[in-house]
């Protein structure tokens, strides 16, 4: 919890809010600079002449003095539009003085748009001077002062007009001069300076404490970029003024131990003693109005985090938050931003219905080079920010070493964020004092940047220097921040010294959950059968809606009759009776991927589209005025961004389940650092639980190589149940759950099961394609009642234990060749591994003479590689039978799959 006093900011008049248009510009003129077409900026580099011909107005023409005026009129507004597309690349915005672009030449010359010195109206045309007319110099200078100083911003690619309008109204009204040439017109107020500094020589002070204290661990200081302090703290500020009483944030390493300490109130000692070898796991809190801010823990995969982050805003807005009361905040490293696919695939989510947060504000800690890339060679345009430009998203840079005009940036990013509920960007440039860790020795790839960087005062010295020259402090008050911050530091670290590991148990919506336990104990799932049934016919029934009635007749109806005969339930007939279920015990049931409305293979429709009005209605929710929510949430054609937010998402709510379905199982490949860094291990990391369950279809059917597999051997090495006491196998907590269930009832099971525990596990569900509509993959309603649970083993009357879709080739096989004296034991569950209940089966046939392990994937893929070493503990000897090793899933001929397929069934019973 961080609880950030409101203080008073001084913030632009009321007309700048609500303004959609520049008052007093010629129609033809405003259109210049807020035109649909998106061919705006082309007519700000031609030259204009200062003649034209006279227009015709209300009873008659215009003078020729009044067709100059208009002209002239025309050709400013021309001229500051210049100014609002390029002046950003004269901005002095690189501390060192190395890198700058230059606008095209001669676009900001006034006599390109026939301009000399004459005064001329402004009337609304730039908000940087406070008159009605200025010269054409004085107009410059208020223009290069405004949008070539020490900022530069870009909005003319913003496609809405008023946004447009807006941001050039604020802008310019906050860094522009007065006509009398005094600072901006919203300058900081002393306390302001003050507190600057404040932050600026205790973040200074602190990486300069862990120098001494820790001369041999890489701390990823903040120096250098000291002013993200300064803009941190003015968005917990200004979110604090406004509406927002939570913040979300994902940032990466650099500065991350500052920005705990120095704005998030961490206690040092913590600090110090986990730098020191004891883990913690903290609950911060600070005095003022209430803001609880969650960071998300961070892999050393820089911006996976993003999607975790939005995914976790998106849940407590909709979990009773409104969308302004929860801010997500994304810190980025300049060289993962451009480079790292998971941004723009991130920022596809960000206005989509299912997936948007109302904005997200982004930072950016610039320090022009990746680890040891400099950015040229790092990206292929001129600023990492420009993948924002994908989502119209305007980005505001600023040289780091002016921490009041970050200040400024930042309160403008926020007032446009809370306003239009948008991205935007403030890129802090900087540099690193230290190189990409305090070990390295930069010199190495940079020598003339760090020739630059040894001699440069730092920002927290140079700033100190400016306010004493202002007299907002005495050299005796600026040594005083440095002298109270070391003796913090000094009393924190004696404090650490005496620091006992402790641990942060769940708390919040997750107080009433517990830790892990064994997972191999049997749980009650079951649910009335007349109520499932309720909830199968309400299913189907859009309440009034206009059903296809290709639907309505293979969909509706034999699902109708089948509840009624409460036999024959398909696959999608228990994914609804599992999800109604929950929603009628209030839990709410998030469902996302692509295509997941009607499903990839036709099957579920748990959406449905009005065949007259194109409304969708989702009828799952229209059962109960007092039940959960399902939302079914088409996804774009991402992976790793969709499978981050959803993870986000389970972490909010423990009465949440979230499931995440690939359109095929391998298309989790996509997403494979969120599955690594997070779902498998963030438990064991952070002591974060989440129930987050992956549906991946899988099976052979001759189709090919793609989308054959989930790769299901990828998540088994991944579990690590039984591995952490190999000699106990009475109770068992892997990481995570993976299961291969092959009756709808099963699943049924196992999605209410992710619920009715009392703790919270992943679950990867190793889904069908061909049993989606088998005939002989149905249950009766009675194995969902009531006392009955999920069946990790499923007995037959013989020895060959087998899983998954080849069950069914394998009964099939056998009924053909009338074969007798061999039976089929179904491993439905891989993690927790079911020795229990698999030792109790094969007890029965003590005297078999062999046993196989079926599988249809390649030896060197599939479960054999997992199951073969269990079964040795249960002195079982299991030989494979399978698909020979291949560095492919499958082949891509059918002849040849027949061929493969025939050599498993008659491999199993040989």
């Amino acid at each position: 919890m961080l609880r950030v006093g409101a203080r008073g900011t001084r913030t632009q008049g009321s007309s700048f809010l609500s303004s959609s248009r520049f008052t007093g510009v010629t129609a033809a003129a405003a259109a210049r600079f807020c035109p649909a077409a998106r061919s705006q900026t082309l007519g700000l580099v031609g030259r204009y002449s200062s003649s034209t011909t006279t227009t015709a107005v209300e009873g008659g023409k215009l003078t020729q003095e009044e067709v100059d005026n208009q002209n002239k009129h025309a050709n400013v507004l021309r001229l500051v539009n210049a100014y609002r597309t390029y002046g950003h690349f004269d901005a002095a915005l690189d501390p060192l003085g190395r890198r700058q672009r230059g606008a095209p030449e001669g676009v900001l010359d006034a006599a390109r748009y026939g301009l000399g010195n004459e005064e001329v109206q402004l009337r609304g045309l730039f908000f940087g001077l406070d008159k009605e007319k200025a010269s054409v110099s004085e107009i410059v200078d208020a223009l290069k002062k405004t949008y070539c100083s020490s900022v530069g911003v870009e909005f003319t690619h913003v496609e809405n007009p008023e946004e447009q309008t807006w941001l050039a109204r604020r802008f310019e009204a906050a860094m522009g001069r007065t006509a009398t040439g005094a600072t901006a017109q919203n300058a900081l107020p002393a306390e302001d300076k003050k507190r600057i500094l404040n932050l600026l020589q205790t973040s200074e002070e602190f990486d300069h404490f862990l120098h001494t204290k820790f001369r041999a661990v890489k701390r990823y200081g903040l120096e250098g970029c000291e002013s993200m302090m300064a803009c941190m703290d003015t968005i917990f500020s200004k979110a604090a003024e406004s509406s927002f009483d939570e913040a979300v944030i994902a940032m990466p390493h650099r500065g991350r131990l500052n920005f705990l300490t120095g704005i998030l109130r961490y206690p040092a000692s913590k600090i110090f003693a986990k730098v020191s070898g004891f883990n913690d796991f903290p609950t911060v809190e600070g005095a003022g109005k209430n803001l609880h801010v969650s960071l998300i823990h961070n892999p050393s995969h820089l911006e996976a985090a993003n999607p975790v982050a939005q995914g976790k805003v998106r849940a407590k807005q909709d979990l009773g938050k409104g969308r302004k009361q929860a801010l997500c905040i994304v810190v980025h490293g300049d060289a993962a931003m451009s480079a790292q696919g998971v941004v723009p695939e991130t920022l596809t989510l960000s206005q989509l219905p299912e997936y948007a947060v109302g904005g997200s504000m982004h930072v950016v800690v610039n320090n022009q080079i990746g680890f040891t890339t400099e950015c040229h060679k790092g990206r292929s345009s001129w600023y990492c920010t420009d993948v924002l430009r994908s989502v119209h998203a305007p980005a505001i840079h600023v040289n780091a070493d002016d921490p009041e005009a970050v200040v400024i940036a930042t309160r403008l990013a926020m007032d446009y964020l809370t306003t239009f509920r948008k991205d935007i960007i403030v890129d802090l440039h900087g540099y690193r004092r230290h190189g990409h860790n305090e070990l390295d020795e930069p010199s190495f790839t940079q020598p003339l940047m760090y020739d630059s960087i040894r001699v440069r005062p730092t920002i927290a010295k140079l700033y100190g220097e400016k306010l004493i020259k202002e007299q907002v402090v005495t050299e005796e008050e600026a040594k005083a921040i440095k002298d109270q911050a070391r003796q913090v530091l000094d009393k924190e670290f004696a404090e650490s010294q005496k620091a006992q590991p402790t641990v942060d148990t769940m708390g919040g919506k997750w107080q009433k959950m517990t830790a892990p336990q064994d997972m191999t104990k049997p749980v009650d799932t079951g649910y009335a059968e007349e109520e499932l049934v309720k909830v199968g016919v309400a299913s189907i029934n859009p309440q009034g809606k206009t059903v296809h009635s290709r639907l309505q007749n293979f969909f509706c109806k034999p699902r109708q009759a089948k509840l009624e005969s409460k036999t024959g339930l398909d696959w999608a007939t228990a994914e609804s009776l599992a999800i109604g279920s929950l929603l009628l015990e209030k839990y709410n049931v998030r469902l996302s991927g692509q295509d997941v409305g009607r499903g990839t293979f036709s099957h579920r429709h748990v959406a449905l589209t009005d065949q007259k009005t194109n409304e969708r209605v989702i009828p799952l929710n229209l059962m109960s005025s007092d039940q959960g929510k399902l939302h079914v949430a088409d996804s774009p054609l991402s992976e790793m961004a969709v499978m981050g937010f959803e993870y986000g998402y389970s972490m909010e709510d423990p009465s949440t389940l979230v499931l995440w379905e690939a359109q095929f199982g391998d298309f989790h490949n996509g997403a494979q650092i969120i599955i690594d860094q997070f779902l498998n291990s963030g438990e064991d990391k952070w002591w974060r639980q989440s129930a987050l369950t992956l549906l991946l279809p899988h099976g052979y059917d001759g189709a090919g190589p793609e989308h054959s597999s989930c790769r299901i051997e990828r998540f088994l090495q991944l579990c690590d149940g039984d591995r952490l006491n190999p000699g106990d196998i009475s109770n068992l907590v892997p990481n995570m759950q993976v299961i291969n269930p092959t009756t709808p009832a099963n699943y049924f099971h196992a999605l209410r099961r992710q619920m009715k525990r009392s703790f919270r596990k992943p679950m990867v569900v190793v889904g069908p394609k061909t049993l989606l509509r088998h005939p002989q993959a149905v249950s009766d309603l009675a194995e969902m009642a009531p006392g009955t649970s999920f069946q990790p083993v499923i007995a037959d009357t013989t020895v060959s234990p087998a899983h998954g879709k080849v069950y069914y080739d394998l009964v099939k096989h056998r009924e053909t060749k009338k074969i007798d004296d061999v039976a089929i034991i179904r491993v439905e569950e891989l993690s927790p591994f079911p020795y229990r209940a698999l030792a109790d089966e094969l007890d029965k046939y003590r005297n078999a003479d062999s046993y196989r392990w079926a599988q249809e994937e390649p030896q060197n893929a599939g479960m054999w590689d997992y199951v073969a070493p269990r079964f040795s503990r249960l002195s079982a000897p299991v030989k494979l039978v399978s698909r020979p090793a291949s560095a492919a899933p499958a082949v891509g001929l059918g002849s040849i799959h027949a061929q493969q397929q025939k050599a498993i069934l008659d491999g199993a019973f040989a």
